[in-house]
C-alpha cells in the first residue's frame, strides 16, 4: 500500500506542476523523487517491455521502487543486526542481506516466485 500511495502522490505532484517547470526542473524533482525518472524510462525503452511507454509509467515505477527501498532501509536500521561505527549505523551489504533474509514480508516480496513463498523467510520459516 505504501508503494502505491507513493506512486500516486508522485504522479499527482508531476501533473500539478506548472508549465514553467517543464523546462527548468527535471521530472524527478517535479515528482519529489530522489530516484532518476529518466533512467527508469530509458531502462523501460531499452528493455522493450512494451511498444509504447508513457512517461507516467516511469514515474510510477520509480516512485514504487523508491518507496520499497525506503521501507527496506528503515527495516535494516531497526534490526538488531546493524553494527555501529562511532554511534553511526554502518549500512553494509551483509547487514542488508541478513535483515532481508530474516524478514518474511520483505524477503518474499523480492523473490521472482513470490506467489509460492509468501509469508516465509529465507530459512523457510513462517
Amino acid at each position: 500500500m505504501s508503494c502505491i500511495s507513493a506512486a500516486l502522490s508522485a504522479l499527482s505532484l508531476y501533473n500539478m506542476s506548472t508549465e514553467d517547470d517543464k523546462f527548468s526542473r527535471g521530472k524527478s524533482v517535479r515528482c519529489g523523487l530522489i530516484f532518476n525518472v529518466g533512467k527508469f524510462f530509458r531502462w523501460m525503452v531499452d528493455g522493450r517491455i512494451a511498444v509504447r511507454i508513457h512517461e507516467h509509467a516511469a514515474i510510477y515505477l520509480a516512485a514504487c521502487i523508491e518507496s520499497l527501498f525506503r521501507e527496506v532501509y528503515a527495516r535494516v536500521l531497526r534490526s538488531a543486526l546493524l553494527e555501529r561505527d562511532n554511534g553511526i549505523p554502518k549500512f553494509t551489504v551483509e547487514t542488508l542481506d541478513q535483515a532481508v533474509n530474516t524478514d518474511a514480508e520483505i524477503w518474499g516480496s523480492l523473490q521472482p516466485w513470490q506467489h509460492l513463498i509468501c509469508g516465509k523467510n529465507a530459512s523457510g520459516e513462517l
